[in-house]
């Protein structure tokens, strides 16, 4: 049996514990052996089974550990789960029992699914990708590395989200649109076109800000 360790013990790591615990409860092929976060106190006030075993830059990998990489921004996700893949460490997807998901939808290492999720057909979800509770991802759609998509997102079929974009709650993604290297569509926005790299759109229709 492997042992799980989550690299960040904040808002979405904790998110990731719960999902962790359901996944375990229904594979039963890793336990849930702790986070890693550079703030200690993290949990404080918190009453989890499991502590903060220590930041990822001074954590040695041990035999049999798997990690998930539970923080939203890409750029911090990349460089963490950098951290830990330059030492030879093997990450795992959390998919939770009650996402949909169809035909010949590929889901690459390190990937977070929450509940509820509908995964098209025919999609690319490559590394590093979290997709939160009740989104929806159309047929055809390419979601890159390192990418966060929010709850109650939509992507219409064909969308591409480019590598560490971003989508806000309730977010809605017209088909075929694509997003940015690093671009962020705001919360409740509706991206009507194609949005540039590095930018953030939001609004109904969604404009660069």
């Amino acid at each position: 049996m492997k042992n799980l360790i989550i690299i960040g013990a904040r808002n979405l790591g904790r998110e990731t514990f719960s999902l962790a615990k359901t996944c375990a409860e229904h594979s039963r092929d890793f336990k849930i052996k702790g986070f890693l976060d550079d703030k200690n106190s993290a949990l404080d006030g918190f009453n989890y089974p499991i502590k903060v075993i220590s930041s990822v830059e001074s954590y040695s990998i041990q035999n049999g550990d798997v990690f998930i990489c539970a923080l939203a921004e890409g750029k911090y996700k990349e460089i963490y789960s950098n951290m830990i893949l330059e030492q030879g460490g093997e990450f795992i997807s959390l998919i939770h029992p009650g996402t949909e998901i169809s035909e010949n939808v590929s889901i690459g290492a390190g990937a977070i699914v929450q509940n509820s999720c509908i995964l098209g057909n025919d999609i690319q979800i490559k590394d590093f990708v979290t997709v939160q509770s009740f989104s929806a991802i159309g047929h055809d759609s390419i979601v890159e590395d390192y990418v966060h998509i929010s709850a109650y997102s939509f992507l219409g079929g064909g969308v591409h989200m480019a590598k560490g974009s971003f989508t806000g709650v309730r977010a809605t993604i017209l088909p075929n649109i694509k997003v940015g290297i690093n671009s962020k569509v705001g919360a409740c926005s509706l991206a009507v076109k194609n949005v540039p790299e590095g930018s953030t759109v939001f609004g109904v229709p969604a404009v660069r800000l």
